[in-house]
C-alpha cells in the first residue's frame, strides 16, 4: 500500500497529464446544447467531443466558451450509467483536458439528467481547469464527478451537485456517498472550491462525504471546502460534512468552513474511518455545526480490520458547534489548537475526546480550550477567550483562504515545538518572531504571525 507521505508526489504526476505530453487534437464545442451524433466536425456538442477525443490516441483538449448544460438522461426504465457517451454522464476513456475560460464564464451543469456530470473510467486521465461544475445528482457515487482513474482538478468550482439514495429508480439501491466527487482512482486538487454540495444516504443509511468521497489517492492544496452537507440515516446523521475518507489523503492550506452533518452524524468536516491515512496541514477548520454529531474531525476504526491514522499539523480547529475532535485510531497531532469549540446551546463542547481501548494518542505542540476532555497538551487557554485574546475572527486572506489570525500577545506565539512547516495557509514563511524575544519560533495552528 501506498504510503502517506509518498502523496507528495502525485502533483508532478498530475502535472505530467498537461506538460509532458503532446497534444493530439483540440476541440472546440459549437453548440452547448446537450445533443449527439458522435462527430465533432461544424456542428459538434461538448457530448461529441467527449466521444470523438476518446477514439483518439494521446491526450486531446476540449476548450470550453460558455457553460454547457447537459440533459440527456437515459429513458424511462433503462439504467442511467452506460459508458458511451449515449446518455447520462461524460465518459471519459483516453486522456483529456477540459479548459475552461474562468470558472465564472465556463461550466458544465446538469439539468434534468439524474446522473452526475463525468465519469473517468479506469486507465484514463482527465484535467479539468478553469469552469464550473454544477447540477450533478445522482443516486450512487460522486454528484459531479466519479473517478478510477486519474483526475486533476485545478481552479475549479464544483458547487449544488447532489449524491441522494432518494434518486434510484425501482428496483435500483441508492448509496448517495460523495456529493459532488466520489474517488476510487488518484485525485488531485489545486486552488478550487466545493460549496453546497449534499451526500444523502436516504431512511437507512448515513450519506458519507459531502462534498468528497474517497476510497484512493487523494492531494488537495488551497482550496475551500464551504456549506457541504452529508445527510439521512434513521437518526438524521450523515458522515463527514465536506469529506469521508478510506483511502489515503493529504490536505494543506485549505479551509473547512460551514459544513454540515444531520443532527445525530459524525464529523462536520473531516471523517477518516476504517484504515484510512489523513494528513492536514496549515488549514483551518471553522464554523462547521454539528449538533449532538461526534467531532469536527473524527479519526474512528469501521471494524477491527484495521486502524484509521490521522496526522494534524499547524492546524487552527476552532469556534465550531459541536466536539472539536474524536478519535478512536492512531493520532499524531503537532503546533496545532483546539479551542473555542462549543455545543449550541450556549456552553463549551468537549474540545478533544479519545475513545475506545485501542486508541494512540501523541501531541507535541498542542494548545487546547479549557474542556480538552481527555487529551493533553503544553498549554491551555479559557474558551471564553478564544476570539479576544486568542485568536481573531475567521476572515478572508483571499476568496479560497480563510483564517484566524492570531492576536497580539496570543498565546500560540512563537509556542512551536520541534520541527516547522516551511510556509503557513497563506503561503507566508515560517518561522517569523511575532513575540519581539528576537528569537523566530513557529507559532502554533495554521496562521503565522510576522510581528509582535
Amino acid at each position: 500500500m501506498l504510503r502517506l507521505h509518498s502523496l507528495t508526489t502525485l502533483p508532478a504526476a498530475c502535472l505530467a497529464l498537461t506538460s509532458t505530453t503532446l497534444l493530439a487534437a483540440d476541440f472546440i464545442p459549437t453548440t452547448d446544447r446537450d445533443e449527439f451524433d458522435g462527430l465533432c466536425n461544424a456542428h459538434c456538442s461538448l457530448r461529441d467531443a467527449v466521444h470523438a477525443a476518446n477514439g483518439l490516441p494521446g491526450a486531446d483538449r476540449i476548450l470550453l466558451d460558455g457553460t454547457y448544460v447537459l440533459s440527456r438522461a437515459a429513458p424511462e426504465g433503462v439504467p442511467p450509467d452506460e459508458d458511451d457517451n449515449l446518455t447520462g454522464d461524460l465518459d471519459i476513456r483516453d486522456e483529456l483536458v477540459i479548459r475552461g475560460r474562468s470558472e465564472a464564464l465556463s461550466g458544465v451543469r446538469g439539468e434534468g439528467l439524474n446522473d452526475r456530470l463525468v465519469e473517468v473510467q479506469p486507465g484514463a486521465r482527465l484535467t479539468l481547469k478553469r469552469l464550473t461544475l454544477g447540477g450533478g445528482a445522482t443516486s450512487q457515487y460522486g454528484g459531479a464527478l466519479e473517478n478510477h482513474g486519474e483526475t486533476l482538478l485545478n481552479r475549479v468550482t464544483v458547487t449544488g451537485n447532489e449524491a441522494d439514495a432518494g434518486l434510484a429508480g425501482e428496483g435500483q439501491v441508492g448509496s448517495g456517498h460523495g456529493g459532488a466527487v466520489a474517488n476510487f482512482g488518484t485525485l488531485g486538487i489545486y486552488a478550487s472550491t466545493f460549496s453546497d454540495n449534499r451526500a444523502d444516504g436516504g431512511n437507512e443509511e448515513e450519506g458519507r462525504g459531502g462534498a468528497l468521497f474517497n476510497q484512493g489517492t487523494l492531494l488537495v492544496r488551497d482550496s475551500l471546502f464551504r456549506g457541504n452537507r452529508a445527510e439521512g440515516g434513521w437518526e438524521e446523521g450523515g458522515r463527514g460534512g465536506a469529506l469521508f475518507n478510506l483511502g489515503q489523503a493529504d490536505l494543506a492550506r485549505s479551509t473547512f468552513m460551514q459544513n454540515r452533518i444531520g443532527e445525530y452524524g459524525r464529523a462536520s468536516a473531516l471523517l477518516n474511518a476504517g484504515v484510512g491515512q489523513l494528513k492536514v496541514t496549515n488549514s483551518t477548520l471553522s464554523q462547521n455545526a454539528p449538533v449532538h454529531g461526534a467531532g469536527v474531525i473524527t479519526n474512528e476504526a469501521q471494524d477491527a480490520a484495521g486502524t484509521p491514522r490521522l496526522q494534524l499539523i499547524n492546524v487552527t480547529l476552532a469556534d465550531n458547534l459541536g466536539l472539536g475532535l474524536f478519535n478512536g485510531g492512531d493520532l499524531l497531532i503537532r503546533n496545532s489548537l483546539i479551542a473555542g469549540n462549543t455545543d449550541g446551546w450556549g456552553g463549551y463542547a468537549t474540545q478533544c475526546q479519545n475513545f475506545g481501548t485501542t486508541y494512540t494518542y501523541r501531541a507535541v505542540g498542542l494548545l487546547l480550550g479549557t474542556t480538552a476532555g481527555n487529551c493533553t497538551g503544553e498549554r491551555s487557554i479559557e474558551n471564553r477567550y478564544t476570539l479576544t485574546r486568542l485568536l481573531h475572527p475567521l476572515s478572508a486572506f483571499d476568496k479560497r483562504t480563510y483564517v484566524h489570525a492570531l492576536r497580539q500577545g496570543s498565546l500560540a506565539l512563537d509556542a512551536g515545538i520541534g520541527s516547522c512547516t516551511s510556509h503557513d495557509q497563506r503561503r507566508r514563511p515560517r518561522p517569523r518572531d511575532g513575540d519581539g524575544d528576537g528569537v523566530a519560533v513557529c507559532d502554533l495552528g495554521a496562521y503565522e504571525r510576522a510581528r509582535p
